[in-house]
Order: structure tokens, then C-alpha cells, then sequence
């Protein structure tokens, strides 16, 4: 039995079994009915994230920023650097559930995205549902994934790895690919400077930078780059 009530604008699951629960995990149902109601915003267990008219749907085991009005802050950032145009087609590794993608799909011809997380790939296919946004997901590792591009096929690439930073398979598969800029944002200054140095080695160049404090009263900051071919 599914159940699904009133809750401000979406709508809450809740599931209940008569008998023995079945083998197969019980979120696959909720997300298989969230994708037949892709404009209700279908609560699991009410994390849903909204901002800029866009709505998102989000899991404790997906990765989301937690600094709401930072997060935002951010975001611009990366965006305003970015600057996507209309007929660009733009990468985005290390995607989650695509809050960037979905941003910039709006301004670009459209987006790949890379994502190693099965959930975030299932999220982020469903926010760009969602939000009818030009979205694709390529799932797997980054450094893999990347194997299966072709060259000119993006003019710009958007870079948010996890702490540890890019493996240098995956910047050498970046490097060939030649994309004209990329913006690359890290929750890691050393691995970020470890990373950038490594892009210019392989003929980008540093145009802008910006520093987000994230979490104010703490030492912990996101760091934005924008880099050139050069």
C-alpha cells in the first residue's frame, strides 16, 4: 500500500506492507512513483530542496550543501564564471544530483553529466525531469566516463570533486579533451592548487578565482577557478 498525503506544495510517501516486505529495497518504489509524478514534489522523508523556481529532490546519501544562503552564494559564483552560452554543450563531472546542471542547462544548449553515486545518477535524472532541464547522466567514475567523450563535443566544463581532489586519469582525460574553460570548485584548497597546477601544466591558464566562506567562524572555505586554454 502507498500512501500519499497533503504537505504544503508535495506530497509525502509512506509505506506499508501486509504480510512479508519484499526483497527489493524499499525506496525503489517511492522513486519509481516520484518518476510517473515528475511536477509533484514527492517528499522522502520531506527532503526536497528549492531555490531560483527550481525544486530538487535530495537523499541523506546524496551529497547537497549544507549552508543554504552560502550554498547560493556559491553557486552565482561558479555560475557568473562560467557563463554559459546558448548554443554551448557543457560537461559537468562530478555532478550529484545536479543542482549545477540544472542551472546551467537553462543557459546552454544542454549538459552532460558524470556522477559515480547510482542514487544521485537516479535523482539527478529525475531533478532534470523535474525542472525540464537538458540533462543527460553518464553514470560511473569520472576518469572512466570521461573515456567515452568526444573531442569538441563541450566548449566548457564544470569541475566539483569531493574533497580528495581529481585523479590524474581524470585530468589527463580533461587536458585531451581541450574544452575551452573550465570552472573547477573545491572544498580542498591543497587539492585544488594540486589540481590547477596540473591543468596549466597542460595549457590552461587562471583567469579568475574567488574564495565562498562556507561556514562561517570555521576554517572551511570553497574555492572557485576559472581556467582558459590557453
Amino acid at each position: 500500500l502507498l500512501t500519499v498525503e497533503p504537505r504544503g506544495r508535495g506530497l509525502l510517501w509512506r509505506l506499508r506492507f501486509h504480510g512479508p516486505e519484499p526483497a527489493w529495497p524499499r525506496a525503489e518504489l517511492a522513486h519509481r512513483v516520484a518518476e510517473l509524478l515528475p511536477e509533484v514534489a514527492l517528499l522522502d522523508d520531506a527532503m526536497t530542496l528549492e531555490f531560483w523556481d527550481l525544486t530538487f529532490r535530495v537523499r541523506s546519501d546524496t551529497f547537497v550543501q549544507t549552508n543554504y544562503r552560502q550554498m547560493l552564494v556559491l553557486y552565482r559564483t561558479a555560475l557568473d564564471m562560467l557563463a554559459p552560452q546558448s548554443g554551448e554543450r557543457i560537461l559537468d563531472l562530478y555532478a550529484g544530483i545536479g543542482t549545477l546542471s540544472v542551472v546551467a542547462a537553462r543557459a546552454s544548449a544542454g549538459i552532460t553529466a558524470i556522477e559515480e553515486n547510482p542514487r544521485a545518477v537516479h535523482l539527478g535524472r529525475l531533478n532534470a525531469r523535474i525542472n525540464s532541464a537538458r540533462v543527460e547522466y553518464m553514470p560511473g567514475k569520472v576518469e572512466k566516463a570521461l573515456k567515452q567523450v568526444r573531442l569538441g563535443q563541450h566548449q566548457a566544463v564544470i569541475l566539483d570533486p569531493p574533497r580528495a581532489g581529481c585523479e590524474p586519469e581524470a585530468l589527463a582525460e580533461l587536458i585531451r579533451l581541450g574544452a575551452d574553460r573550465v570552472v573547477y570548485v573545491s572544498c580542498e584548497p591543497s587539492t585544488h592548487a594540486r589540481d590547477i597546477a596540473g591543468l596549466v601544466r597542460g595549457g590552461y591558464r587562471v583567469r579568475r578565482a574567488a574564495i565562498v566562506d562556507m561556514f562561517p567562524q570555521t576554517y572551511h572555505i570553497e574555492s572557485v577557478a576559472l581556467l582558459e586554454r590557453s
